[in-house]
């Protein structure tokens, strides 16, 4: 049986970070929508242009398109971590269609971890995101020393990324709250939910995750 772990919160909450140590840990395969967009606007096709368009003005790509490109990275015989997806109920009711279409190659949401973050600490975690112009390492300047803004791996030019500006930022909290947040109770009624303070250690808040997320 393939299964599935669900991570969304907030822009800045951590969930890379967190993706990554579970990752680590339990073997499964991460699939970013974010990483999975950016790739698209590194090859420069007009598909790439039309998202980074998107990215930069603070919007969202359209359900469609995430659904997709969803669908197209997972296979029925692995692990996935799904981070950043669904992000409303819209696409949260989609995958349990998906789900239930496909339900003779046994694909199962096994947890939803929901990372929790204040409003004000979100602006402050995206303000201070850095990312290397090289190796695209990425950095926080809130949690990493770093000096003469430089990569601390190959040296490069650290850069902000087109779409963490104030004005972008406020735009994608205000979608979120709106849309994102709706899925706490679709994801409590079905008992799935993992309500995680994120205004926290990253070692904490790892250690909780492992507590709670049982022999999935």
């Amino acid at each position: 049986m393939s299964k599935l772990i669900i991570l969304f919160g907030a822009p800045g909450s951590g969930k890379g970070t967190q993706a990554k140590k579970i990752t680590e840990k339990l073997g499964f395969i991460h699939i970013s929508t974010g990483d999975i967009l950016r790739r698209e606007v590194q090859n420069k096709s007009n598909l790439g242009k039309e998202i980074e368009n998107i990215i930069i003005s603070g919007k969202l790509v359209n359900d469609d398109l995430i659904q997709k490109l969803i669908v197209k990275n997972i296979n029925f015989d692995k692990n996935y971590i799904l981070d950043g997806f669904p992000r409303n109920l819209k696409q949260a009711e989609f995958l349990d269609r998906f789900i239930f279409e496909n339900k003779e190659k046994e694909l199962e949401i096994r947890k939803v971890l929901y990372l929790n973050l204040p409003e004000a600490e979100i602006i402050k975690r995206i303000l201070g995101r850095r990312i290397c112009s090289n190796c695209k390492k990425e950095y926080n300047v809130l949690l990493h020393k770093i000096d003469n803004n430089n990569c601390l791996l190959c040296n490069s030019q650290l850069e902000i990324r087109k779409d963490d500006n104030e004005k972008a930022i406020k735009k994608r909290i205000d979608v979120y709250f709106k849309e994102t947040s709706l899925l706490i109770d679709y994801y409590k009624q079905k008992n799935l939910l993992l309500d995680i303070d994120a205004n926290d250690t990253i070692e904490n808040i790892s250690s909780y995750i492992f507590a709670n997320i049982g022999k999935i």
